[in-house]
């Protein structure tokens, strides 16, 4: 079920891993106000369509491409954990 909050208030964290496939996230995805994914979650989520706010990460796991085209967005935390 879908928040009743508006979708401006609405974040979505993707991480790395299978991307969702599941109606039930992809409609969080798609009402999402903003979305903050993790480095190695960039290119999948772009391929499917969406576009994060910022890109979170140690940057070790996105391709050199895509940290170019989305440099403005990436957001650089050297510590792995």
């Amino acid at each position: 079920m879908m928040s009743e909050k508006p979708v401006e208030d609405i974040t979505v964290i993707v991480a790395d891993g299978n991307f969702p496939e599941h109606s039930i996230p992809r409609a969080y995805l798609g009402n999402a106000g903003r979305i903050i994914c993790c480095d190695g979650s960039a290119e999948k989520l772009v391929s499917s369509g969406f576009m994060p706010e910022a890109i979170v990460g140690d940057m070790d796991s996105i391709g050199s491409a895509a940290a170019e085209r989305f440099g403005d967005l990436l957001r650089r935390d050297p510590d792995q954990e």
